[in-house]
C-alpha cells in the first residue's frame, strides 16, 4: 500500500473519530438540556397546583409558543424573593429552594447573578487590567490618553457595582447561568424567555464548555423570541429581526461573527413591519430607525413575499394587548423606574 493511501485513511479515520466524539459530546448536552427542562416543568407544575390552578404537564421535548404565551398561571411578587442588591452567598439557598417550587423570580435572579458573576465580573476585570496595559506610556495629555481614561473608568464602575453581589460566592453546586435563565422561561416568565434568547449564557472563552448552552439555546431560543414577540415584547422583536436576517451578527467584545438562529428573511420582515407599527402607535410623529430597517428586511424579497410579511404583521399586533400599543407614562413612581430596569421585573 502506497505511504499516501496510508496517510489518506488514517486522516479519514481521524475524521470519523473526532465526528463521533463531537455527535457523543452533542448528545449528552441535549440529554442535560432535557433534564434541566424536566425540573422546570415539574415545578411549574407544583407552583401552579399550589396556587388551585389547574396544570397541564407539557413534555420538555417540544414546547410551542402557544404554550409559553401566556406565562405563568400563578403571579410572584417581587417581595417573594431577596433584593437582587444583596451578595449571592447570602441569598442563593433561599432563591434556590423558591426555584425548585417554581417561582420563576428565583429562576431569574439565581440566573441574572450567575451572569455577572461568571462572566460580567470576569469580563471587565480582564478589560481594565488590559485598558490601564494599554494607557501605560501613553501622553496622559493625548486624546488617546483621555479615552482609554474615560473605558477604565466605565470597567471601574461594573466592577464596584458588581464585586459586592459577588464576593464570597462558591459556585458549589457548579450552577450556570443558562440552566436558571431556561427554567426561568419554562415556568412562564416572559422576560426571561426575551432574555434568553436575546443573550445565549455563554462565555466564548471556555470553548467546550458552552455547549449544552447552546445545545438549550438550539431547542429554546427561537421558542422563546416568538413567546415573547407574541405579546408585543420589543426586545423579542428586534432580536427576531436580526438573528433571522441575511446576516450573522457581530458581537465586537470578542470580534466574532454568530448565526444565532438559522436566516428566515421572511420572518425578519414580518417582526419588522411589526415593530414599525408599534413605533408609530408610540411616538406617531417620529422618524424611526426601525423604517431603515425594515427597508433593509425587505431589501431580497419579492413583492408577493413583502406583501405576506405584512399582512402576518398585521395579525401578529392585532392580537396584542391594547396596552402594548399605549404609549408608556412619563412620570413613573420610583419603585416602578427601578423595576423597569430590573430583567427580572420588566
Amino acid at each position: 500500500m502506497k505511504r499516501a493511501t496510508k496517510i489518506s485513511i488514517v486522516v479519514v479515520a481521524l475524521i470519523a473519530v473526532a465526528a463521533m466524539c463531537v455527535w457523543l459530546r452533542w448528545r449528552q448536552s441535549v440529554e442535560t438540556v432535557r433534564v434541566v427542562a424536566a425540573q422546570a416543568n415539574r415545578s411549574r407544575v407544583v407552583s401552579n397546583q399550589n396556587s388551585s390552578a389547574v396544570a397541564t404537564p407539557r413534555s420538555s421535548e417540544a414546547v410551542s409558543v402557544d404554550d409559553l404565551r401566556s406565562g405563568s398561571r400563578v403571579k410572584f411578587l417581587p417581595s417573594s424573593v431577596p433584593s437582587p442588591q444583596l451578595p449571592l452567598v447570602q441569598t442563593y439557598a433561599e432563591l434556590k429552594r423558591e426555584s425548585q417550587a417554581g417561582n420563576y423570580l428565583a429562576s431569574c435572579r439565581i440566573a441574572a447573578a450567575l451572569t455577572r458573576c461568571q462572566l460580567v465580573l470576569p469580563l471587565a476585570r480582564e478589560k481594565m487590567d488590559a485598558l490601564l496595559s494599554q494607557r501605560h506610556g501613553v501622553q496622559p495629555e493625548s486624546d488617546a490618553y483621555q479615552d482609554l481614561t474615560k473605558r477604565i473608568g466605565y470597567a471601574q464602575k461594573t466592577i464596584a457595582e458588581t464585586a459586592p453581589i459577588c464576593d464570597g460566592f462558591v459556585n458549589i453546586d457548579g450552577a450556570k447561568a443558562w440552566q436558571y435563565a431556561l427554567t426561568a422561561g419554562l415556568q412562564g416568565h416572559i422576560p426571561s424567555m426575551v432574555w434568553f434568547g436575546m443573550f445565549p449564557a455563554f462565555d466564548p472563552r471556555e470553548g467546550l464548555a458552552n455547549v449544552d448552552a447552546w445545545a438549550a439555546y438550539h431547542q429554546y431560543g427561537r421558542t422563546f423570541l416568538e413567546a415573547g414577540a407574541s405579546v408585543g415584547d420589543r426586545g423579542a422583536l428586534w432580536a427576531l429581526i436580526e438573528y433571522l436576517s441575511a446576516e450573522p451578527i457581530h458581537i465586537g467584545d470578542f470580534n466574532i461573527r454568530l448565526r444565532m438562529l438559522p436566516a428566515d428573511p421572511e420572518q425578519a420582515a414580518m417582526y419588522a413591519n411589526a415593530v414599525v407599527a408599534l413605533d408609530r402607535a408610540l411616538k406617531p410623529n417620529a422618524d424611526t430607525f426601525s423604517l431603515t430597517r425594515l427597508e433593509k428586511a425587505e431589501k431580497n424579497l419579492t413583492p408577493e413575499q413583502r406583501e405576506l410579511a405584512r399582512q402576518r404583521a398585521y395579525a401578529l399586533v392585532s392580537s396584542w394587548d391594547s396596552k402594548v400599543l399605549q404609549p408608556p407614562q412619563a412620570d413613573l413612581p420610583d419603585a416602578e423606574r427601578s423595576e423597569s430596569h430590573d430583567v427580572c421585573l420588566r
